[in-house]
């Protein structure tokens, strides 16, 4: 009897699945439009919304086609992009919302909000802004592109930056963006500017520290030398005094490479690693400092431990290696 109604369990989820992906009783899913990803982009007439829908007639596998539309709110571009498909639209698959590189707060929260209202069945979406500054080529003939680019880094550095990112937060959120090669990090203010990352040792700093990452994986430039580096990293936050608190990073199955021939004993490259992490770590924090914002919940756990935190809180750094401190 045990073994029966386990197995009953186990087809419950599998029944529940087949539903979703059937539409609860409506045309199957072979004969939908399968959205996987809404790109948006700010223009001079308003929103370009591109939809990225899986081809299902073509025999190249992954194939993708769009959909796309511009108007003057986003919502209205999205509504012409969808009435431009001639099947039934399905969003139970897609998982990536990218939104305008230069847009604010405000303006993502009003996007997510939308998306969070069209975007049904509600799946596990993650959200993330586009660089194309540097970029002439037109958002929709490389949608795909971009996509699978995402998907890459998702499984590269273990990226996750699901849509209620942006509401964890009533004041801020933090994001990662797209770039040509490897991503940026983005730090949005409801009531100041959009301020970013440096560059790529800070990005991936700032996105593993805001918990959006769970690995770094790179060539970093240190002491006029190039490190190759790959790690697992784990982050803890213990708040010393009310005016003080400690970060922890922990590096795990790390790789560590120097691209010359010069000493590359373990002792070494994690020497040149720490370097280079706490020089970018101190930049971080004073950018912050500056901008007045708490990014990494570090007043958070401090008044949450204390009851008060200052607001020039002194953030110390300690590094680990496999458990073996730095």
């Amino acid at each position: 009897m045990c073994f029966h109604i386990q197995k009953t369990f186990r087809v419950i989820p599998v029944l529940a699945f087949a539903v979703l992906l059937c539409g609860c009783g409506s045309r199957l899913l072979s004969e939908r439009e399968i959205a996987r990803a809404v790109l948006l982009e700010q223009t001079t007439q308003g929103y370009q919304v591109v939809l990225l829908i899986n081809d299902q007639q073509s025999e190249e596998s992954p194939a993708y086609k769009v959909a796309q539309a511009t108007a003057e709110t986003a919502a209205e571009a999205w509504a012409r992009a969808e009435r431009t498909l001639p099947g039934e639209l399905f969003y139970g698959l897609t998982d990536l919302l990218v939104l305008p590189s230069d847009c604010n707060w405000n303006t993502a929260s009003e996007i997510v909000r939308l998306a969070e209202q069209t975007i049904r069945p509600a799946p596990q979406v993650n959200v993330c802004l586009m660089d194309r500054s540097s970029q002439g080529e037109s958002l929709a003939d490389h949608a795909a592109e971009w996509y699978e680019r995402v998907r890459t880094l998702q499984k590269e550095f273990a990226l996750r930056t699901g849509m209620q990112t942006i509401f964890s937060d009533s004041e801020s959120c933090s994001l990662p963006v797209l770039q040509q090669e490897g991503y940026g990090f983005a730090f949005l203010e409801k009531d100041g500017e959009t301020f970013r990352c440096h560059n790529d040792l800070q990005s991936q700093l700032a996105a593993v520290l805001c918990g959006s990452a769970g690995k770094m994986n790179g060539m970093f430039s240190c002491d006029g030398q190039m490190l190759e580096f790959r790690a697992d990293v784990r982050t803890a936050v213990q708040p010393q005094t009310p005016d003080s608190i400690r970060v922890f990073l922990t590096f795990q199955s790390e790789q560590l490479d120097l691209l010359s021939a010069q000493d590359s004993s373990a002792q070494t490259l994690r020497a040149m690693l720490d370097k280079a992490i706490r020089m970018e770590f101190r930049s971080l924090m004073a950018q912050i400092g500056r901008e007045q914002s708490d990014p990494f919940d570090l007043q958070f756990w401090t008044e949450n431990r204390f009851g008060l935190a200052d607001d020039d809180l002194d953030v110390q750094l300690s590094i680990f290696h496999d458990s073996v401190p730095a």
